[in-house]
């Protein structure tokens, strides 16, 4: 029975990350961001932040703050793309930091997926461990 249980609650996780994986929405179509998707963004935070989704957010949120400084002093920014280094300004630069906020929207929204997705401890076929005894008695 208690396996049937945890099969259950698993499946249903699954299933509810599945759906607010589903609600997050796609990445901006940006060619500096082809080929980013929910998958490779988690696996990118799996390598990267040691499946750390605060300080994936934290980086893209300040990287958000200079883009909007930058922006705001009249300046432009010096992206590097398939090895060729471009400059963007103005309305370029305007329409690029509404991408990067829709990338941050969509990053946090996996983030909370991923965060519902993990189970709750469910204790063993005995029932949960007494946390009282010290395990050398």
């Amino acid at each position: 029975m208690l396996n049937t249980a945890r099969l259950l609650c698993f499946l249903s996780a699954v299933v509810l990350a599945g759906t607010a994986q589903a609600d997050c929405g796609p990445f901006s179509n940006l060619s500096f961001w082809s080929g980013m998707d929910h998958e490779t963004v988690k696996r990118n935070v799996q390598i990267n932040y040691d499946g750390d989704w605060e300080s994936q957010i934290a980086a893209l949120e300040a990287r958000q703050i200079q883009l909007r400084e930058i922006y705001a002093r009249k300046s432009g920014v010096e992206l590097t793309y398939k090895g060729k280094k471009m400059a963007i300004f103005d309305e370029e630069l305007a329409a690029y930091i509404d991408q990067a906020e829709t990338r941050l929207n969509v990053v946090k929204c996996l983030a909370e997926a991923d965060e519902d997705m993990e189970l709750p401890e469910m204790g063993t076929a005995s029932g949960p461990e007494d946390l009282t005894t010290p395990a050398s008695q």
